[in-house]
This record gives structure tokens, sequence and C-alpha cells, in this order.
């Protein structure tokens, strides 16, 4: 499932905030597994990167559908600036290096393949403002 927000390049009302989004479909079955996998790798290493500084903010949502027989997650990744953008690649390499992480996260012996059907590509979004509540 892709998520397509409206990307309009309107100079002026370009607001600054940059955003990742990536899907995660659950194999039948593991949905326990796939939340324990992100409490245990996403979660810790998007909470360290707020506490830095280099982003802006962080989501994990289900998508809620009757029809699908796999359980969904989207993960969304806010940086607030350019420059938290640019810099992400390095920033949560060390933020992976401060946390001792050198292989993939497993939980109870089951890695990424045994626990999901498909990761969808990363995708990468501008706001365009301005902000609602």
């Amino acid at each position: 499932m892709r998520f397509f927000l409206p990307l309009l390049f309107c100079g002026s009302l370009l607001a600054e905030s940059l955003w990742t989004v990536n899907t995660a479909k659950v194999k039948p079955g593991m949905y326990a597994y796939a939340l324990r996998y992100y409490q245990a790798a996403w979660l810790p290493a998007r909470q360290e990167a707020l506490r830095r500084g280099v982003i802006g903010s962080f989501r994990l949502l289900e998508a809620k559908s009757e029809h699908a027989k796999e359980a969904e997650f989207v993960l969304i990744t806010e940086y607030a600036s350019e420059q938290q953008f640019a810099d992400r690649e390095k920033n949560f390499e060390s933020i992976f290096a401060a946390m001792g992480r050198t292989g993939p996260v497993m939980i109870d012996g089951k890695g990424r393949a045994e626990i999901f059907a498909s990761l969808g590509g990363l995708e990468d979004y501008r706001e365009v403002g301005p902000k609602g509540k």
C-alpha cells in the first residue's frame, strides 16, 4: 500500500519539513513478532534521534483494511529541515553504532525475512504547508 501526498512546489508556501514513509506487510501469524521487531529495532533509534535533535518527529501507524489478509505498518519519520534530511544516513549510522547494533535485529531467532511478507520502498515527501492541528 502506497500513500501519496500531494506535492505542490509553490515557493513561498513551502514548509520546512521533509518526511520519509516506509510500509511493511506482516506475514500471517507474525503480528506480535512484527510489533516486537519495531519496538526493538525502529523505535529506540527514532527515540534517540529525537533526543539528539536530528529528526523532528516519528510515527508508527497500522494500516487498517477489512480486506487485508496481512497487517501492514506505515513508518514515518519527519525531518524538520533540509540539513536534518541531508544528514539522516550519517546520523542514524552514529545512533546504531552508539546502540551497539552491528547486525540484523532478531526476535526469538526470527529476522525480517521470517516476520515480514514485504518491506515497501522508502518514499520521501516534502511538506507544502501550512500546518494544521
